[in-house]
């Protein structure tokens, strides 16, 4: 079985939406991680799967994480609404690289030191168009930008100033189809 180490709700939606079978199991710590934001995103999508606190022999773990990167320096998810405010300011009329990192797991923890994980990165292009100062308070007013990387959900209120310029949009909201397929397909398993 395949076993989600996420408590996102949009990654939840895209794998019912894909009709695979998945149990949902509480993931390991979101560590900071080092060096460039594709590179941590990794980290962190390694550290949510291998700390995945379920999991039995010939389950398999997937632990993912999303960053946004502008300029080469991540925007991660805002504490509060200033900071979501200057997230977007800097955005605003710029194109910016969102970039999810997807890693795959032996299902049982006494496993996961033994088979190595699996690592797959997924990364897309958002255009950001120019905004007002009223356009920003409207969207912060939506608190979509809560818990999201960057401030900002594509598949929300967002889709309004956020435009995908290349890469799949499924990318951008959390979860890359394609990149779990060839994960699985290199586990041996398939949808």
């Amino acid at each position: 079985m395949l076993l989600l180490a996420s408590t996102s709700p949009r990654r939840i939606e895209i794998l019912r939406a894909s009709g695979l079978h998945f149990a949902l199991v509480r993931p390991g710590p979101e560590i900071e991680g080092h060096g460039d934001p594709a590179a941590r995103a990794g980290q962190r999508a390694r550290s949510k799967a291998e700390g995945a606190e379920a999991g039995a022999p010939g389950d398999l773990v997937l632990g993912v994480d999303t960053v946004v990167e502008l300029d080469g320096v991540e925007v991660g998810k805002p504490a509060d609404r200033a900071q979501a405010r200057a997230g977007l300011l800097r955005m605003a009329g710029r194109e910016h690289r969102v970039h999810t990192a997807h890693c795959l797991v032996a299902g049982a923890p006494e496993q996961r030191t033994r088979v190595p994980a699996r690592l797959r990165l997924a990364s897309a292009t958002v255009r950001c168009r120019a905004l007002t100062g009223a356009e920003i308070e409207a969207y912060l007013d939506t608190e979509e930008w809560r818990d999201k990387a960057g401030g900002y959900g594509i598949q929300g209120a967002a889709a309004a100033f956020q435009q995908l310029v290349a890469g799949d949009l499924d990318t951008v909201i959390g979860l890359s189809m394609a990149a779990l397929r060839a994960l699985l397909a290199e586990a041996g398993r398939s949808l």
